[in-house]
């Protein structure tokens, strides 16, 4: 099975991947060639989880839910 992962990149770029289940990191590469590995996590938005993943930590929960809502 796989599960589909919101991700929220540098300079607020957005991707939507699906994933192998069993997964809890995605790896892009960014426009420099730098390896990003982003940790998989989830976030329960109208009563439904999602699975996100976003490049910095400090990337706010308005723009979390910008970018579900986004792809759902």
């Amino acid at each position: 099975m796989s599960k589909n992962v919101v991700v929220i990149l540098p300079n607020d770029k957005l991707d939507h991947v699906a994933v192998a289940d069993d997964l809890t990191s995605v790896t892009f590469t960014d426009e420099k060639h730098a390896r990003l590995s982003l940790p998989i996590e989830e976030y329960v938005l109208d009563g439904k989880t999602y699975h996100f993943a976003r490049w910095d930590a400090d990337v706010p929960e308005h723009k979390v839910e910008k970018a579900i809502r986004n792809y759902y």
